[in-house]
């Protein structure tokens, strides 16, 4: 054959041949994602389609496709008897259906597996279906649907592969690739060919990998919504670099004129949701008045901040504590803060003084800003902090606290949870049974209760996190059972 005359031809050919298989597995890679988009979103919204769906997706994927590609080539080619087209469309079905499957599964369980916290803010501005799909749903699937999408390209090219050097006993079905240049040059013998070929592979595949897959899963990282591990952060070079450049800088603004045509960009910003710690609770509706350009030194811009302060700090932590009515029912409502972190709030407040205000403790500390008014909440309902507007003061229990070691340390621990409610009750009912033990669940009914819109398997655990440091109550997960930790321990010997 002419292609393999010489090494300059041979070369010649094999990148004709490598250029049509990438351009065929890009070409193809366009048609499973909107597939796998409409049939998972169709599965996870309507359950009497999901019990046909899910079941049909399950068989469909356990068909390997070599199975039918006898079949399916047979069949195009009958249809296309005089030009290449029908041995072409066969590959794209190959690879559609060795693909699509996968990614289906993924953007279903996604959607289904959205959290409770996202799916209340929707509630709460009442989105349409398409409004929940843009804001919460998609972007919380899009990360598992690029590592998806990637992995199915990844099977892809064995398929490719497959289809352009495809042979049915005297029939010859290949069609021009790389998977028929591969194939004729095992049937030559020639080593050198099927050297290159198989570098020509690997370099499409690192190419696709930096140009298009490692910048998209880089770009797809900005979704989730998990706590960054220890791991370093993913970056792309060629994502960073087309960021930098004039074309991206271009597009970015081309976007941004798309985006604010018609004014739904000042609409949107001409009013600011006030959220509060809780998920998809807004405090208040703040009028934003201010015109664009803003400057961030002018004196209405700062005093519209100190207002939005004033308004979370306000309302998380009151200068006053709101009183409560007077019930020997009322169980106070736990916030979700560790020990660890109660206690190095204290020691951070011991080393600047005894006092520090809150953005600066969450600036300072790298931590969530929702997470620091938990544990100052936390901090001050067992009267070891005082909090006034922004400020975070140590008290003089908490200053104690820090200076003491360890035991006495666990000895006011103690003295602070006896004078929660929550404690006392579930103490007396520890003190009630002959074996100073309860089922957990008993425990847990308690607490919904008598907190019924609390997430109670969250109050039970902070319950016992905070009971084991101050050696107060125990709990053995293998037998479900709650006891008293020390019997020596006593509301009246802790308070003495």
């Amino acid at each position: 054959m002419r292609a393999f005359s010489g090494g300059r031809a041979r070369s010649s050919v094999l990148g004709v041949r490598s250029s049509a298989s990438i351009r065929c597995q890009l070409s193809d890679a366009r048609y499973p994602a909107p597939v796998a988009i409409v049939y998972g979103y169709w599965a996870a919204k309507d359950p009497t389609a999901e019990r046909v769906l899910i079941p049909l997706l399950d068989v469909l994927q356990s068909i390997p496709v070599l199975g039918f590609m006898p079949g399916l080539v047979l069949a195009m080619t009958a249809l296309f008897p005089s030009s290449h087209a029908g041995l072409e469309l066969a590959a794209v079905v190959m690879i559609f259906t060795g693909q699509v499957w996968n990614m289906a599964f993924s953007w279903y369980h996604a959607l289904r597996s959205v959290p409770r916290d996202l799916v209340e803010v929707a509630e709460l501005y009442r989105l349409s279906a398409w409004q929940r799909l843009r804001w919460v749903e998609g972007p919380f699937a899009t990360v598992g649907l690029v590592w998806n999408s990637m992995m199915s390209m990844a099977g892809g090219w064995f398929f490719l592969m497959v289809s352009e050097s495809f042979v049915l006993g005297g029939r010859d079905f290949r069609v021009p690739g790389l998977g028929s240049y591969m194939s004729e040059a095992v049937a030559r013998g020639d080593i050198r060919a099927m050297v290159l070929a198989v570098l020509a592979m690997v370099l499409m595949i690192v190419v696709l990998d930096q140009f298009l897959w490692r910048p998209v899963a880089v770009w797809s990282q900005k979704f989730r919504i998990e706590e960054v591990g220890s791991g370093g952060e993913a970056r792309s070079w060629f994502l960073e670099w087309f960021r930098r450049s004039a074309l991206g800088r271009w597009l970015r603004r081309r976007m941004r004129r798309v985006r604010d045509s018609g004014g739904g960009r000042m609409k949107r910003e001409s009013r600011l949701d006030v959220l509060s710690a809780r998920p998809a609770r807004v405090l208040r509706v703040v009028e934003n008045p201010l015109p664009r350009p803003r400057d961030y030194r002018d004196p209405a811009f700062l005093e519209l901040v100190d207002y939005l302060h004033e308004v979370i700090v306000g309302h998380e932590i009151p200068d006053v504590p709101t009183p409560l009515p007077p019930s020997e029912s009322i169980w106070e409502r736990l916030p979700d803060a560790s020990t660890s972190e109660i206690i190095g709030l204290l020691e951070y407040l011991d080393a600047r003084g005894g006092r520090e205000n809150i953005f600066r403790i969450a600036a300072e500390t790298s931590r969530e800003f929702g997470r620091i008014i938990a544990v100052v909440k936390a901090a001050e309902m067992l009267n070891l902090v005082e909090t006034l507007r922004q400020m975070v003061v140590i008290s003089s229990i908490g200053r104690r606290f820090v200076q003491a070691g360890l035991e006495e340390r666990k000895a006011l621990w103690r003295e602070q949870l006896f004078r929660l409610r929550l404690f006392q009750s579930v103490w007396d009912l520890l003190l009630r049974q002959p074996d100073h033990t309860v089922d957990a669940d008993l425990v847990r009914e308690k607490i919904i209760f008598a907190m019924p819109e609390e997430d109670y398997e969250r109050v039970f655990t902070t319950l016992i996190r905070w009971a084991r440091f101050g050696n107060l109550l125990d709990y053995d997960e293998a037998s479900n059972r709650v006891r008293i930790r020390s019997e020596r321990v006593s509301p009246v010997a802790s308070a003495g």
